[in-house]
């Protein structure tokens, strides 16, 4: 994951305590001490909603999440419903906000494919 972004999101209290216990069970930490890996427990909940929402939605990112769908997916129906429904609300931010910069890219390579069109010398 080193050529991964980083994204920076806030996150209720309950909500992360409930990513920490998940996390705990799944992805428990390598040092005593150490907190569980919470990241992975998110990005896990993150490509569980996003394969379920390609399921609907042609969607760019499919291939990237398809990979991680079954484990995602058992995670997602392991945790009460209220966990789920947090994190469903946190996942749904986020990919609204990646929906939305989809399709002001889309709109700006429409742009540039409309002012190539006029710009291409006549046959």
């Amino acid at each position: 994951m080193a050529d991964s972004k980083v994204v920076s999101i806030r996150v209720p209290d309950e909500l992360l305590e409930a990513v920490d216990q998940l996390a705990g069970i799944k992805y428990p930490s390598r040092k005593a001490g150490d907190k569980p890996n919470r990241s992975q427990i998110i990005l896990d909940a993150l490509s569980a909603y996003i394969a379920t929402a390609n399921d609907t939605v042609n969607n760019p990112i499919s291939e990237a999440v398809n990979s991680s769908n079954t484990v995602s997916a058992l995670l997602l129906d392991e945790m009460p419903e209220t966990w789920r429904e947090l994190i469903q609300s946190m996942i749904d931010q986020q990919v609204n906000s990646v929906n939305d910069t989809v399709n002001a890219v889309k709109k700006q390579v429409k742009k540039l494919e409309e002012g190539l069109e006029l710009v291409k010398p006549a046959a």
